[in-house]
């Protein structure tokens, strides 16, 4: 990543196209859970909590930022060389963050799940009884991710992008509160201050989600892999009429009205 970012910036190449007297940018797209202990009030799944979130969500951002590089956790996963180049100096120009869901942490877990391990004593899981979740088993947790937005902007001070955000939902049930619930947190982010470049739902299309395959729906127009149709759904009607309802709006000073605070 560092030889990468400085080898753009230093590049000499004329660039051409529309954007091209706009300044080189150059960020990453980094996955975050909001971690929390399954048990509140156990020592053990505390500690794991703090140590998950550590390594997974914030080992890259304290990287970028010229901070020690600490990619691992203590008598789990072996650490890294660390990168003396990277030290003491930001290497990106924006955040982008790609966020979905929870994550409850839990020391020695009572079962075996597809989220553990026996030769592991964690348990992760991404949803607890009764919470509205998607296809996939994740929570509907929009405040987590106001939540890790103000953590992004105390931590790292860059502009940020919403490069991922949506639900697996085959029937496009809950889509809609999905979508309006997480643009209202971030109305509410930038109504604090935190500069949000944009935001990007995944996904347009239904598409393969890597080991999950074709069977997640993330799409906003529903994909018939036969014909390769596309139809679309009600929540992408309620995606262009937020659109359409904000045109013009200053993002960076939204009223209190702004998607219905």
């Amino acid at each position: 990543h560092v030889r990468a970012y400085d080898l753009i910036h230093s590049s000499t190449v004329e660039r051409t196209g529309p954007f091209a007297s706009h300044p080189l940018s150059v960020g990453i797209a980094h996955n975050m859970i909001d971690f929390m202990p399954e048990r509140p009030l156990h020592p053990m799944d505390t500690l794991l909590a703090v140590l998950v979130n550590r390594f997974y969500n914030w080992a890259w951002v304290d990287a970028i930022r010229g901070k020690s590089q600490r990619f691992g956790v203590p008598f789990l996963i072996p650490g890294a060389p660390q990168v003396p180049e990277a030290l003491n100096r930001v290497t990106a120009d924006y955040m982008g963050l790609n966020y979905y869901t929870k994550g409850y942490l839990r020391f020695r877990p009572p079962t075996v799940t597809a989220n553990t391990s026996a030769d592991v004593p964690i348990g992760l899981t991404f949803a607890k009884r009764k919470e509205p979740m998607s296809d996939l088993g994740w929570a509907i947790h929009p405040k987590g991710m106001r939540k890790l937005l103000r953590k992004l902007h105390s931590r790292l001070g860059l502009p940020i992008y919403i490069t991922e955000n949506g639900i697996a939902d085959g029937e496009d049930l809950l889509r809609g509160v999905y979508l309006f619930t997480h643009l209202q947190e971030i109305a509410r982010a930038l109504s604090e201050g935190i500069e949000i470049l944009g935001y990007y739902h995944w996904s347009l299309l239904d598409n393969f989600e890597w080991i999950k395959g074709f069977k997640p729906r993330f799409g906003l127009l529903r994909v018939d892999y036969d014909t390769m149709a596309r139809q679309k759904t009600g929540s992408a009607d309620l995606y262009a009429k937020i659109i359409r309802s904000h045109a013009g709006v200053d993002l960076q000073r939204p009223s209190p009205e702004y998607f219905g605070i």
